[in-house]
């Protein structure tokens, strides 16, 4: 690790709140702990919590879980302040960690102190994704919810068909025809709006072309790589990715 980190902070990232755990580089023991809001006031009280107790930004390393959204504006402080951060997926912190008993916002964020304090070897620093990455990654994730709403409409027609109730599935079929005719329509402007980020990016133009030049890869399974590896930033081999 090429920056000098004397302090570890792992941090539990919910939607109101994040508690932390606090520990020095030397040994596995807790200092201390808190817990502050997760908006922009609590971010300014974690300045005070730490300048009391003489911690420097730029001397820590924040180990945080990815919640997918609500680590995004904490984490973006955290590096605006100069301070080195690693976003780890709950699996990684889960599986190394082994069977724990336990479970509780403030025992999650001794946890995650302590994955990182003996895994710094395997760090990754975390980078935020440029403006059209993160858009893509948002209407993505929006997608993902309208693809779900459409199934949950679907299934119980293909459920009473299943058991031959052919006019019942024929009524709720027709009921919800409407929405999820809305829906898809949806689907479409998404998509529409997702290349048009892809186009607008010579970088990420040229990046979307090169991957569903590969067989079988198409507008979803592209798009999902250039966000899961930061377009092709994240990781330095093809081995990398597949380990992960």
């Amino acid at each position: 690790m090429e920056k000098h980190v004397k302090t570890i902070i792992g941090i539990d990232v919910s939607k109101r709140t994040f508690d932390l755990a606090v520990g020095a580089n030397s040994h596995v023991a807790i200092i201390t702990k808190a817990c502050l809001a997760n908006n922009l006031q609590g971010y300014a009280m974690l300045d005070d919590w730490l300048e009391e107790r003489e911690f420097a930004f730029e001397d820590i390393l924040f180990c945080l879980e990815n919640t997918g959204l609500y680590h995004r504006l904490l984490a973006s402080y955290l590096l605006s302040k100069g301070s080195l951060v690693w976003v780890e997926t709950p699996v990684e912190i889960k599986w190394s960690m082994g069977i724990q008993r336990g479970k509780s916002d403030q025992v999650d964020a001794e946890r995650i102190y302590t994955y990182a304090f003996r895994n710094q070897d395997k760090i990754n620093p975390y980078e935020e994704k440029d403006k059209s990455l993160q858009q893509i990654a948002d209407y993505m994730a929006l997608r993902e919810r309208l693809l779900a709403c459409i199934k949950t409409l679907q299934l119980p027609v293909r459920e009473l068909k299943s058991v031959g109730l052919t006019e019942a599935a024929r009524a709720s079929e027709k009921a919800s025809a409407r929405s999820i005719a809305s829906m898809k329509k949806e689907l479409e402007k998404i998509d529409e709006k997702i290349m048009e980020l892809i186009e607008k990016s010579e970088d990420l133009a040229k990046k979307y072309k090169y991957a569903t030049s590969v067989r079988c890869v198409g507008f979803v399974a592209a798009s999902y790589l250039l966000i899961y590896t930061n377009g092709f930033t994240r990781f330095n081999s093809a081995k990398q990715l597949v380990l992960l």
